[in-house]
């Protein structure tokens, strides 16, 4: 006899006299409609030139569909297989081929959402344009095979150098404007682009096809950014150099609020630099420095007589950023900056203008950080250490491999730097977010969780300083975290070093 039935009809009974009424009930219980049985993209092709052609439409670069389309607005249907690791777009006309990645079909479908309708406002990939190009050609070159996944995408893109991206879009916009400046035997840009060394051959016989890249990013339609998307820091990374590695660097940027609705921005210039954010309607943030300092930054021949050399001083004006793309996991930020410079020691001081942009990675921090809960610290771990460098004319605070931290619950603590006599520290959150570590000598370190990994390898941002020779100095970069276990002496990790910009090798 089975005596737990009588307990479930009671508990049946009980749970019936619980629920609302029959109405409620079915308004509460709705399901939503089925999905759609494709999704509609509603993308753009963005570049210039006059042209028209197809888009075409691959799942794992298979066709699946293709439309008429030319500059401006296309549709084209995604069918819902829900198999794809990886959907991507083709633009063809006549001396042009553009080339976009998506994503995974199953994301797609879930941006869309139950209109089945997924505009460049949802993904960025729906723009078709030249930058869109260049992150295919880059994720695909710097590994040696297509990405199949979003993950994938996204370590291929972590892993680029964004200079490499800046000239290979760069050449396309004005290859495409011009076929004619294609080298014999190459179609089209995309044909040229993907062939590294025939690529390099052709801006140092063309070294325009890549200068003046400013005059071919800031046209460029952006999604619209507001100052939450840089919450709660913006951490722009330097280039892995292969999928999957460890990121170590100094000389990352980040962006951090600071006091009353400024921002502070640590590696673009020798120490930290504040500035009042001004988010424009067209998506751009503005940065206008909040103290504008004029700075010595070398020597260089006079713009008047090349015979002779004066000193070079330069004024940040401002600078900006936009975001032009956006991945699982990673996005793409221009930094533009104006500045002006004089010789006032040169046969003609007159100050001039000049406009450069940089082109970073940021990886996208992950939302929830009960992982990274201060009490979770308690225990041995290998963290970055700063050592600060008395470099000439300058003093820099710069990574120096990872140390033993033993922290102990209250915010106390000891590291063990290889080599070095082990130095008292106290440890816990700060305002931003970050875990603040200040160590007996001094030094300070402050660490942002940007990359979870696998709970145990995981990836930080960190800005630091330092008193060297009675001057404080300060530094920021990325660095490898590990949680949970020590480093044992004679093995700290050297940070590897990225292999070099492989587009643009021998251009000016």
């Amino acid at each position: 006899m089975d005596r737990s039935a009588p307990w479930t009809v009671v508990a049946v009974a009980v749970l019936l006299a619980m629920l609302p009424t029959a109405a409620t009930q079915a308004a509460r219980l709705r399901t939503p409609p089925a999905a759609p049985g494709t999704v509609l993209l509603v993308g753009e092709v963005d570049v210039g030139g006059t042209h028209s052609g197809m888009i075409e439409l691959l799942l794992d670069g298979e066709l699946q569909a293709r439309v008429p389309a030319g500059q401006g607005a296309f549709q084209i249907e995604l069918p819902a297989t829900g198999a794809a690791g990886m959907v991507s777009l083709e633009y063809l006309a006549p001396g042009v081929r553009l080339r976009s990645l998506l994503g995974g079909q199953q994301r797609l479908a879930w941006l869309a959402g139950r209109d089945g309708r997924l505009t460049a406002q949802d993904a960025d990939g729906l723009r078709v344009t030249p930058l869109a190009t260049a992150v295919a050609v880059l994720a695909t070159t710097v590994d040696g095979v297509p990405p199949a996944t979003d993950a994938d995408l996204a370590e291929a893109i972590r892993a680029a150098w964004g200079s490499d991206l800046q000239v290979v879009a760069t050449a396309l916009e004005r290859l495409t404007v011009d076929p004619g400046r294609l080298p014999a035997g190459f179609p089209d840009g995309l044909s040229l682009v993907a062939d590294v060394a025939a690529f390099n051959a052709a801006l140092r016989a063309d070294p325009g096809l890549a200068a003046s890249p400013q005059l071919v990013f800031d046209p460029m339609p952006v999604s619209s950014v507001g100052l939450a998307d840089t919450r709660p820091v913006l951490a722009l990374a330097g280039p892995h150099g292969a999928p999957g590695t460890p990121l170590e660097s100094n000389g990352a940027l980040l962006m951090e609020p600071h006091g009353q609705g400024d921002v502070l921005l640590h590696g673009m210039d020798d120490r930290p630099q504040l500035y009042a954010p001004r988010p424009e309607m067209s998506g751009t943030i503005q940065l206008l420095p909040l103290q504008s300092v004029p700075t010595w930054v070398g020597y260089a021949p006079c713009r008047g007589d090349e015979k002779a050399t004066g000193m070079l001083v330069a004024t940040v004006l401002g600078r900006d950023l936009r975001r032009h793309w956006r991945g699982q996991g990673v996005s793409l930020w221009q930094i533009g900056t104006d500045v002006v410079y004089e010789q006032p020691d040169c046969p003609d001081p007159q100050p001039w203008q000049e406009r450069r942009i940089e082109l970073w990675a940021a990886p996208g921090i992950p939302r929830t950080r009960s992982h990274d809960a201060p009490a979770m610290l308690v225990g041995r771990h290998a963290l970055p250490m700063v050592c600060g460098v008395d470099y000439p004319h300058h003093l820099v605070v710069e990574a120096c491999g990872r140390a033993d931290h033993v922290l102990a619950r209250g915010g106390s603590g000891t590291a063990y730097p290889v080599g070095e006599a082990p130095v008292a520290l106290t440890w816990g959150r700060d305002a931003s977010g970050a875990i603040r570590f200040a160590y007996a000598d001094g030094r300070v370190s402050r660490q942002w969780l940007i990359d979870a990994g696998d709970g145990v390898v995981q990836t930080v941002a960190w800005v630091a300083e330092a008193v060297i020779d009675g001057y404080t100095a300060t530094g920021s970069g990325h660095a490898t975290r590990i949680r949970g276990a020590g480093m044992k002496a004679g093995r700290r990790a050297a940070a590897p070093v990225p292999a070099g910009p492989r587009h643009g090798a021998g251009a000016p």
